[in-house]
This record gives structure tokens, sequence and C-alpha cells, in this order.
């Protein structure tokens, strides 16, 4: 990520979804998980690999950090470019999903995964009634 010349940023310049493919807040703590996803995705379709792709991350309501990462990144991108990149909360993710048997055992498994603090607070709640 230091080196000017890696894929990192290679990839970012030809991209050109970045209003400044330059941009060393890229690279820092607030964005480093952000930024490689995004490419990993812009260099699949670079590539041929894909026509399309979504990258989407997913944090849990109140955090703050990631809400505030994300804006900034995306204060980054052209709008072609925000168009490959969107946030989702894990309660809300959960709450889209929907299907047969498979997808209800997922949506438990993220659940306990996930949400332990939600399904915590609402254990301490029930004890208390």
């Amino acid at each position: 990520m230091e080196n000017p010349e890696s894929t990192f940023w290679a990839t970012t310049r030809k991209s050109v979804v970045f209003t400044d493919s330059w941009c060393k807040l890229l690279a820092t703590d607030k964005l480093r998980q952000i930024w490689p996803n995004h490419l990993l995705g812009l260099k699949r379709r670079a590539v041929g690999d894909l026509n399309r792709f979504m990258s989407v991350t997913i944090f849990p309501l109140g955090n703050g950090h990631v809400s505030h990462a994300l804006s900034r990144y995306q204060d980054l991108l052209t709008d072609g470019g925000k168009s490959d990149l969107k946030g989702c909360t894990f309660e809300r993710y959960i709450d889209y999903l929907e299907g047969g048997t498979e997808i209800e055992e997922w949506k438990a498994f993220l659940q306990d995964r996930y949400l332990v603090k939600l399904r915590l607070a609402s254990e301490v709640s029930d004890a208390q009634r």
C-alpha cells in the first residue's frame, strides 16, 4: 500500500472511479479495509472476470467508525464509482434475508454470531420482567 507502483495504486489509477487516484487517505487506517475490498472488484472487472460487482461493507448498527469511514470513502469516488459501493448494518442485512430452511438457518447463525449484544440485552430485559 505504501509503494505508489503497487497493484493497489495501479488499480486505483486505472479504475477512474476516484476523484483523486493519488489520495494518500486511501491507505490510512480509517479506509484501509474498505479500499482493498473495493479494489478487488475493480481489478476483477478490469481483467474481464466480472461485468459488474458491488462492494458491500456490513457492520453493526451504532459503529460510527465504519459509518464515517464509508461516508469519507464515498466522498473520494466519482458518481460512477459510488454505484459500486454500499454499506449495510448487520441488523438490516439479516432482516432482509428471506427464503427457505437454509436461509433461515443462515439468519439464525448471523444473529447468534453478530447480534450477541442485542440478544443479551433482550434476555436481561426479559429476566427483569
